[in-house]
């Protein structure tokens, strides 16, 4: 309980911290972790790529954004990830924090890329729909059904045959068009929204996303069932998602 805690915290802190940053070139991010960066195929079983549900149609990923390279950076000394911060949430989450904050599952609609370039890595605003509240505290105010656009916490850079998604070894990109995921959204800080509004004119910015789980189906089953390995996910992640996808995903 105390190491969900902790998680959560640092979770937030982290969060707003970072979410200040300046945008980086990924090529500069040289470490021990990084540099996982491997192709990925189109998805398996030879089955149609386009993923339809409650009445939309999505392209594939692959098929949206070309070749989809993951380079990961690591950070040694964070918090692991576990699927107990979900369960301490629900029953902490409002004395926990002040501001809006829930954990949803949701589908993402799209991938907003037009900020990316060859040089540099940038934030990309991932439009989602909530399609169920697993538990929120009393100031959150958005409700199942609604659709937001919000900032995830990688960044996404420009390559000849796709794109680059660079992320931290203890967080799960949004990188599939159509994919389900348990998702922790918090309300953006001021200091959040003002850098995002300056240095990249996004004036509607108001939540901020962790991933818990890996891009999973309507079905619950992995969009990419080798994704846990392309992308180097350490054990304490892949754990956490595959936990909370066999809890809240299969067959939702």
């Amino acid at each position: 309980m105390k190491k969900a805690l902790r998680f959560m915290c640092l979770l937030i802190a982290a969060i707003l911290l970072s979410s200040c940053t300046q945008s980086y070139n990924p090529d500069t991010t040289q470490g021990a972790g990084e540099a996982q960066g491997t192709e990925i195929p189109e998805m398996s079983s030879g089955e149609d790529t386009t993923v339809k549900e409650a009445g939309e149609t999505f392209e594939s990923s692959k098929d949206r954004y070309g070749v989809l390279k993951y380079s990961q950076i690591d950070e040694s000394d964070r918090e692991p990830m576990s699927a107990e911060f979900v369960d301490t949430y629900l029953k902490n989450g409002v004395e926990l924090n002040s501001t809006e904050s829930a954990v949803c599952i949701v589908t993402v609609l799209d991938i907003n890329v037009d900020w990316c370039r060859y040089e540099t890595g940038a934030p990309v605003p991932v439009k989602v729909r909530i399609d169920r509240i697993i538990g929120k505290n009393s100031s959150f105010a958005l409700n199942e059904g609604d659709t937001v656009t919000l900032k995830e916490h990688d960044n996404w850079m420009k390559t000849d045959d796709g794109y680059e998604i660079t992320f931290f070894d203890g967080v799960i990109p949004l990188s599939e068009l159509g994919g389900r995921h348990v998702l922790y959204i918090i309300g953006a800080a001021d200091e959040t929204k003002e850098y995002y509004s300056s240095n990249y004119n996004w004036n509607d910015l108001e939540y901020i996303a962790i991933p818990m789980t890996a891009s999973v189906d309507k079905n619950g089953n992995l969009i990419d069932p080798e994704i846990y390995e392309k992308t180097g996910f350490p054990d304490d992640v892949r754990e956490c998602s595959e936990t909370l996808i066999a809890r809240y995903l299969k067959n939702d």
